[in-house]
């Protein structure tokens, strides 16, 4: 910072030191040949780079530690997976601008992952989607998996979508506002299906949970924290990038280059959501 002083990112309690149930490296071991069987890597050398750079095994065990085998390893799978549309979607940015060909796509992902099948398909990626929505289905209630389906679309298209519209059209290089950069990263971050991984994690078969004000809430304030965390830990990346789409790189052309005050406000939005979540932690059982 140019004033000197440290940035303070304080992160809200959390279940990262929970006991293990499922092993790690047993995990990651099914989840590469899970990878081989359905062919996600084949003739993919971004893929394959991609894929070495992860560890799906180890993520879902830090971020679920009590899920059982069976779940952590479905989450392993899914894990997998996500990353690698998720940077294959990524790469559409340097693409001309989304048509309705990518809406289309987007359409029958979020048809695989609710367990139909779309007949004639060859897109491996689209398929893998199926088994995954299948298994999701057969771990939990429909109401859960309804909610996550949702929650998965809502991912593609108020998020992807919308984000990768941003990065191609003069918009970007004229400066989106905050509010709109929020509203699209808290969709297009995952960090919404991401959290509802956690009750199939922690239940095995998630219970059916009432609509409540207060449980949306928490998960907007965590939500931004994890997609917060995410634009810290990419800011070296994506400051090199054409088109990069990162808070602090927003505020710091808002604020004319200022990179010491755009990390000092980037912290303060951190710290607020954070303790919101706090406060929603104090009332847990409520929740």
């Amino acid at each position: 910072m140019s004033s000197g002083q440290d940035l303070i990112l304080r992160h809200p309690t959390g279940s990262c030191c929970l006991p293990r149930r499922a092993d790690a490296r047993l995990l990651q071991a099914r989840t590469v040949a899970w990878c081989g069987t359905n062919r996600l890597l084949t003739d993919n050398s971004r893929a394959e780079e991609t894929q070495a750079g992860l560890n799906p095994g180890l993520f879902s065990v830090l971020v679920y530690p009590q899920a059982d085998e069976d779940a952590a390893q479905l989450l392993s799978d899914f894990m997998a997976w996500w990353f690698l549309l998720d940077d294959g979607l990524e790469s559409m940015a340097d693409l001309p601008p989304a048509t309705a060909g990518n809406s289309r796509q987007f359409e029958i992902y979020s048809t695989a992952l609710a367990d139909q099948q779309p007949s004639g398909t060859t897109n491996v990626s689209i398929s893998v989607a199926s088994e995954i929505g299948h298994r999701l289905q057969l771990l939990s209630l429909d109401s859960w998996h309804r909610r996550f389906c949702a929650a998965m679309s809502d991912w593609l298209f108020k998020g992807i979508t919308e984000e990768l519209v941003c990065r191609q059209n003069e918009q970007h290089k004229a400066g989106i506002g905050i509010d709109q950069y929020l509203n699209i990263r808290h969709f297009s971050s995952g960090a919404i299906p991401t959290l509802y991984l956690g009750e199939l994690a922690k239940t095995g078969r998630p219970c059916l949970r009432p609509a409540s004000t207060l449980v949306e809430a928490f998960l907007e304030q965590a939500a931004r924290i994890i997609f917060l965390a995410n634009d810290t830990f990419s800011f070296t990346k994506e400051q090199n990038e054409p088109a990069p789409f990162n808070l602090i790189l927003i505020i710091q052309q808002r604020l004319g280059g200022d990179l010491g005050r755009a990390l000092a406000e980037c912290a303060d939005h951190y710290n607020r959501y954070n303790r919101a979540v706090e406060c929603y932690l104090q009332i847990r059982d409520e929740l």
